[in-house]
């Protein structure tokens, strides 16, 4: 018999993502304007994030359409497809607000993509159509490209833990 080993402890992160979902779907396929370009086109939407401040929770929505020429002859068409997945985090002590400014473009990104991706191959591949795969991340590519990268020191910061109300000593 083989001994269990010691238990190993996973790392802890201030923000952890508790949930992820299939937000919405949509396929409209809609006659093709002459001025559309004959190629697949991709666009990732902005992400939206919902925030109540009371609760160590958010969420954050992203979203990538893709466009799709179809068809030959005379009945060309063109397949709008969009897919959105909604990331719900939790976080532990008091949130930092530089950071949070900058999550949903960077660690966001980087954990709803595989999500986001799954969810557009496996619902295009129940439309008949020949969608794109949405490419793999490059992970560092993403979090070096964000919009306002944070400072070598801020990279390190941590929410601030939050203090435990003590109870009253009611014994005398």
């Amino acid at each position: 018999m083989i001994a269990p080993s010691a238990q190993v402890q996973a790392p802890t992160f201030s923000v952890q993502m508790v949930e992820a979902y299939l937000y919405e779907a949509s396929l409209v396929r809609r006659p093709r304007n002459p001025d559309e370009s004959p190629e697949p086109s991709l666009d990732l939407r902005p992400r939206v994030v919902s925030r109540e401040e009371a609760v160590p929770r958010f969420s954050v929505c992203m979203t990538v359409e893709i466009r799709l020429p179809f068809g030959s002859g005379l009945g060309d068409a063109t397949a709008e497809f969009k897919v959105s997945v909604l990331g719900v985090f939790e976080y532990t002590g008091d949130l930092d607000e530089e950071l949070f400014r900058v999550f949903p473009d960077r660690e966001a990104v980087v954990m709803l993509w595989p999500y986001l991706r799954a969810a557009a191959g496996q619902l295009g591949s129940m439309t008949g159509l020949q969608l794109p795969l949405l490419p793999t991340l490059d992970v560092v590519k993403t979090l070096s490209a964000a919009h306002q990268p944070l400072s070598p020191d801020d990279s390190e910061k941590k929410p601030a833990p939050r203090r435990r109300k003590r109870k009253a000593n009611t014994t005398e």
